[in-house]
C-alpha cells in the first residue's frame, strides 16, 4: 500500500462513532480501514441507493452472503438439522485433544473463499434468533457450530466448527 501523506478529518456524533467503531469491530477492521472500503465502494457506485444508511454494512454483508449462496448448488450439507445433541463444548480452555478438528470462524470462512467473517457471524445471530437463542449444532454450507470456546494458547474465546 502506498505511504499514505494526507488526512481527512471527519466529525461526527459519539453515537456515530461508537456505532462506527462496533461496525469495524465486527469486521476484524480498524476504523480506517471499514471507511476507506465504504468511501472506495461509494465512489464506484457499488453502495445500494436508499435512505436509512444505519445498517448499511449489515445489509451489503447479508447481499454478498446471498448472492455467494445462490451461486452454490444446493447441497444436503447446507440444510439446517435439528439442535445438536452432541457434547458442549466445556466452559474452559480446551485442552489439545478436545480441540482437535475443531476449526475458528476464520478458517472456515477462509476454508469457504469468503471474503470476511461478518457474513458467519451475522448468520450465527439470525440461527440464534430463530432457533431460541442459540445457534449450536446449526450447519452452515458443510460445518456444524459446536459453540464457543476457549482454544489451548488463545487470548480469547472463538465460534468454533466441525466439518459435517
Amino acid at each position: 500500500m502506498p505511504r499514505i501523506r494526507t488526512q481527512l478529518a471527519i466529525q461526527a456524533t459519539p453515537e456515530l462513532l461508537t456505532r462506527v467503531k462496533g461496525a469495524a469491530t465486527a469486521r476484524g477492521q480498524t476504523v480506517t480501514r471499514l471507511l476507506i472500503d465504504w468511501i472506495e465502494a461509494g465512489l464506484a457506485g457499488d453502495l445500494p441507493a436508499h435512505g436509512g444508511g444505519s445498517d448499511l454494512a449489515e445489509r451489503i454483508t447479508a447481499l454478498e452472503a446471498a448472492v455467494a449462496d445462490l451461486r452454490r448448488p444446493a447441497s444436503p450439507e447446507r440444510v439446517i438439522v435439528a439442535p445438536f445433541e452432541g457434547e458442549a463444548l466445556p466452559q474452559r480452555r480446551l485442552t489439545p485433544a478436545e480441540a482437535a478438528g475443531l476449526l475458528t470462524t476464520s478458517e472456515v470462512g477462509k476454508a469457504l473463499g469468503l471474503a470476511s467473517d461478518s457474513a458467519m457471524t451475522n448468520w450465527i445471530r439470525r440461527e440464534a434468533a430463530k432457533r431460541g437463542g442459540s445457534a449450536v449444532g446449526a450447519i452452515y454450507r458443510g460445518y456444524r457450530l459446536r459453540g464457543s470456546g476457549l482454544l489451548p494458547g488463545g487470548q480469547k474465546g472463538v465460534w468454533l466448527w466441525e466439518l459435517v
